[in-house]
């Protein structure tokens, strides 16, 4: 899981949440007011204020410490797009500052540079993508990752809110071939962008102004929407807007606002911004109540959290802000000048290793040399004589466990009483015409079998008890203790143990 903190102004939006499979879920949204004026337009102005909301917020909500993106939108920051070939990123970055023009303000700028769109072809053919360049004050940013960081906070990440609402744009299915334009409204800030074909065309950003929410929002909306359209004709794109997508505003709020774009152009069609994000933003979580009242009143509505999801969908790397930041040129400064003043030791230490390693080489090849003296000096028949001499040994006694262990098992089978068919059988002729009789049961370890018979007369027990120690062949010896009367049943009932013979010919012990 990611998280993302997005700060503006006074509303403070935190999301959790992975991007993957060709959608972003989303675990949570937090959403909680920050202390007044302790921040205003992404500075923050009152440290100790917000620095203990912060803290709190962050406790309050559980939210992970590790791989956190911070997505910032102020005036401390600028973005500008252009077309470019492919070259490296070292190139890339050196001309990047020729980009911006106007922000002599920054005295210590920090440049970031990223692709938005890839295979487009130039004016002499060649292939070039669509670039953004962003740049942030050096003493802005080093506020924001100090306060971070002694929260112990890890930020993975920094990025600006409309990179970050662009990235999430470029990424929904239904905008890759749609023209129509997207407003996203943050608090009192509207972003408008004039989107066609899967690219941001053009964009501009309003503040509204006025305490009327309905009806100022409405206003505010439309008059936005006026300087896009005649730009769009002015630019002649392909296809006719007639599509408006707005986000961040309740239902009664984007109910009035239709009525007013509406009264500017009636062919325009007017849908929720979330129209857009289905399929694409999966929410893992929102079954409380908590939830529910949280999306009915805009604050979970992906329109207000648009830069906070486009955060889930970038990739630290050495084009962000946060790692060129690291880069401080000082550090850089100071980094070549103590590899300088070492240069000398640097070299003596790689000297004596090559010597080190020339002096191994020879003693790996000298003893090479010693060792193929040795295999000359032995005979290669005898030594492969008495290997195979170890072998057949080592195998020779193994097969002789082998048998001895068979022949061992070969003798206790045949000493062992074998209990078969045929002791039935014998006691089924022996008890015929005179008892009932059938076998209990049967203990090898005694070589006994235990029959029971019961019989209505005397004599006809005793006849059955001859019988059985006629069968010398079978049982080695009989043995009962007497016979008794079962009064209940009318029955003379007998126990005999009868033990068998082994197949050596050796006798039970009765």
């Amino acid at each position: 899981m990611k998280t993302v903190i997005y700060l503006y102004d006074r509303t403070v939006r935190a999301v959790v949440g992975e991007a993957g499979n060709g959608s972003v879920t989303i675990e949570r949204v937090c959403v909680e007011e920050a202390p007044p004026l302790s921040i205003v337009n992404g500075q923050v102005t009152d440290e100790g204020a917000f620095g203990q909301f912060l803290k709190g917020f962050w406790e309050r909500n559980q939210l992970p410490k590790k791989d956190v993106c911070l997505v910032v939108d102020s005036t401390q920051t600028a973005v500008r797009f252009f077309d470019a070939p492919r070259m490296p990123h070292r190139k890339m970055m050196r001309c990047l500052p020729g980009r911006f023009i106007g922000i002599e303000r920054m005295q210590d700028p920090v440049y970031s540079c990223g692709c938005l769109e890839k295979d487009r072809k130039g004016r002499e053919g060649r292939e070039e993508a669509r670039m953004y360049g962003a740049v942030m004050d050096r003493s802005f940013l080093r506020e924001h990752v100090e306060r971070f960081r002694a929260l112990g906070i890890r930020l993975a990440s920094v990025e600006t809110a409309l990179i970050a609402q662009l990235r999430f744009l470029s990424h929904l299915e239904r905008l890759k071939d749609a023209c129509c334009i997207i407003q996203l409204l943050d608090g009192m800030a509207l972003l408008s962008i004039l989107w066609a074909h899967g690219e941001m065309i053009h964009f501009s950003r309003t503040r509204l102004r006025g305490q009327g929410r309905s009806a100022q929002i409405g206003a505010g909306c439309a008059g936005a929407l006026d300087p896009l359209l005649q730009f769009a004709r002015t630019q002649k794109i392909d296809g006719k807007i007639r599509e408006v997508y707005i986000g961040g505003l309740t239902e009664s709020e984007l109910k009035r606002c239709g009525q007013s774009i509406c009264q500017l152009d009636p062919a325009l069609q007017i849908h929720p911004f979330r129209d857009v994000t289905d399929g694409f933003l999966l929410w893992a979580q929102r079954t409380t109540e908590s939830d529910l009242a949280g999306w009915e009143e805009g604050a979970c509505e992906p329109g207000r959290i648009a830069a906070a999801i486009g955060g889930l969908l970038t990739c630290p790397g050495r084009q962000g802000l946060l790692f060129q930041y690291k880069r401080d040129p000082e550090m850089m400064a100071r980094r070549k000048a103590i590899f300088r003043f070492y240069m000398p030791f640097l070299g003596t230490v790689a000297l004596l290793t090559s010597v080190v390693a020339a002096q191994g080489a020879r003693w790996f090849y000298l003893s090479g040399q010693v060792d193929r003296c040795l295999a000359q000096i032995a005979d290669p028949q005898v030594l492969a004589g008495i290997a195979r001499y170890d072998k057949l040994t080592e195998e020779n006694t193994r097969l002789r466990e082998r048998l001895q262990a068979t022949e061992k098992v070969l003798s206790v089978m045949q000493t062992y009483p074998v209990m078969s068919t045929k002791i039935d059988q014998v006691v089924e002729r022996c008890a015929e015409d005179l008892v009932t009789a059938k076998i209990i049961s049967f203990q090898a370890d005694r070589s006994m079998v235990l029959v029971s018979c019961s019989a209505e007369d005397e004599p006809s027990i005793h006849q059955f008890i001859d019988r059985l120690a006629a069968e010398e062949a079978s049982f080695s010896g009989i043995r009962y203790t007497g016979f008794e009367y079962v009064e209940s049943e009318q029955v003379w009932r007998l126990s005999v143990e009868c033990y068998l013979r082994t197949p050596g010919g050796e006798e039970g012990q009765p």
